[in-house]
């Protein structure tokens, strides 16, 4: 599915916010949107301390958040206004949410925690 670049915002705490918008035809005058806030972080050096290498190792360079909007069977002649809804919402509440100092940090160490639990889950034998 193609996605179109809508916006890229810098954030206060050096990420970048993009929006994207994957909407797509689903039948003759209907359409399912879907508007996705992407953020990529980078696993620097400073961000984690001693346990950086061992994140990076197991996570990669980056780890990048992803949020979906999605709406269903929408009027053709409403998409617009709707795609652009969901925008100023975004732009509204998720500036200042992703912004925040520890929004990197955090969701990283999330990542990395279920990282470990898929690790986990998928080491265990079956004995049955």
């Amino acid at each position: 599915m193609a996605e179109t670049l809508m916006g890229s915002h810098s954030l206060s705490n050096g990420l970048v916010l993009e929006i994207f918008d994957g909407s797509r035809k689903i039948a003759a005058d209907r359409w399912q949107i879907l508007i996705k806030t992407r953020i990529r972080i980078p696993i620097s050096d400073g961000l984690l301390g001693e346990d950086t290498e061992k994140i990076r190792k197991a996570l990669g360079a980056s780890v990048v958040f992803e949020k979906k909007e999605v709406r269903n069977f929408i009027d053709e002649n409403q998409k617009d206004d709707i795609v652009n809804s969901i925008c100023e919402v975004i732009k509204a509440y998720g500036l200042s949410y992703y912004a925040h100092p520890q929004f990197g940090l955090r969701y990283v160490l999330k990542a990395y925690r279920e990282y470990e639990s898929a690790a986990i889950r998928n080491s265990r034998v079956s004995y049955e």
